[in-house]
């Protein structure tokens, strides 16, 4: 089973990895074209933490992790569905996802987490206007500074489902990046490259180009940080400017 949170773990060359093969997968995938509200996003946001939190409260942690590792295995074969489906070929092959993510434990987490990331993010991407993509990137990495910095309740949900949660480095060159830090980025990129393949591209390489920087401040000075502000950065930049230039 995995640790709880569902994260992208390893090196740097390792997460930087698999973080592109998420952003990746979110331009490349098929989705409608719509009106998403980034406000409405945000809210389940808030909403999924308060239940986070109010199951803290109430459960054992190993309850918690059971449930999360549960509602992956979910979320892998939905995304797995997806992606056959795509290619035009049966959906029910997607029962192999979830048997290999068992059997294979924690070596397969970086792999359904950039799958799940991936595809989620590349269908809501798809259906948000890239505007409302940068509004919901700005809120969500302003919002990931509060709650590590201000308010610590994301240092609570982590030490409480992550059994390997440290304040400090897990090793000199051991990191962890949540779900959301791959996910939201990959909207950003998702939404920009529906409408202009070329900002896309740029996007995808931006939020890079940000996770080089977290991995560049988290070497010289090591602890927990919100990685989304360090990410959005960069990539927002280049979407206003790209934007403007156009």
């Amino acid at each position: 089973m995995g640790e709880g949170m569902l994260a992208l773990r390893g090196n740097r060359k390792e997460i930087a990895a698999w973080y592109f093969i998420a952003l990746l997968l979110s331009i490349a995938v098929e989705g409608e074209g719509g009106t998403a509200n980034p406000f409405h996003f945000f809210f389940l946001i808030l909403i999924s933490t308060l239940l986070m939190l109010l199951a803290i409260k109430l459960f054992a942690p190993i309850l918690i992790r059971r449930l999360l590792f549960v509602l992956e295995l979910a979320f892998l074969t939905l995304a797995f569905a997806y992606l056959l489906s795509s290619f035009s070929l049966p959906w029910y092959l997607s029962i192999v996802a979830p048997i290999v993510r068992i059997t294979a434990g924690e070596r397969a987490e970086n792999a359904s987490v950039a799958v799940i990331a991936g595809v989620l993010a590349g269908l809501v991407g798809k259906g948000m206007h890239p505007g409302d993509a940068a509004l919901l990137l700005s809120i969500t990495a302003v919002y990931d500074f509060i709650a590590v910095f201000i308010t610590g309740h994301m240092k609570t949900i982590a030490r409480a489902v992550s059994p390997s949660f440290s304040e400090g480095p897990v090793s000199s060159d051991r990191y962890s990046l949540g779900s959301g830090d791959v996910a939201l980025p990959a909207v950003m990129a998702s939404a920009a490259f529906k409408a202009a393949p070329v900002v896309g591209m740029v996007s995808t390489l931006a939020a890079m180009v940000g996770l080089v920087l977290l991995f560049v401040y988290v070497s010289r000075k090591p602890g927990i940080l919100p990685a989304l502000p360090f990410i959005a950065f960069p990539q927002l930049m280049m979407y206003v400017l790209l934007s403007y230039l156009r």
